[in-house]
């Protein structure tokens, strides 16, 4: 017996495949669509490009471009070994101002004692 692979396309849901040596018809939902070898193959070779719509047909997608990649990248979460060198960073740069504020502090210090001994 030829195999034969099915799909079910659901909204918003990966597609789910259905082929006959694995699976017997009264398993394979109604909805499902069926397609062939190649079409599957396909799919399964470039699932990052492809995607199914409702009838079962097979769009190639285009490859996201650079500013796409780098806007996923920015608004993905950040790990938490991420965030705590962020926060090193932030903590480093505190610490640097805090020294140079303490040393203007000082300076004003010392020119407002010096003014002082000439009133």
């Amino acid at each position: 017996m030829e195999r034969k692979i099915f799909v079910v396309v659901k909204e918003n849901e990966l597609p789910r495949f259905y082929p006959t040596d694995l699976h017997d018809a009264d398993s394979i939902p109604k909805s499902a669509i069926q397609i062939t070898e190649d079409v599957w193959q396909d799919y399964l070779s470039n699932q990052h490009l492809r995607k199914f719509n409702s009838t079962g047909d097979l769009l190639i997608l285009d490859p996201p471009t650079q500013e796409e990649l780098d806007e996923i990248e920015a608004n993905r979460p950040r790990t938490d070994a991420e965030k705590i060198a962020v926060l090193e960073s932030y903590n480093a740069s505190l610490q640097q101002l805090n020294m140079q504020l303490e040393q203007r502090l000082q300076a004003t210090e010392s020119a407002v004692l010096t003014i002082m001994d000439f009133i």
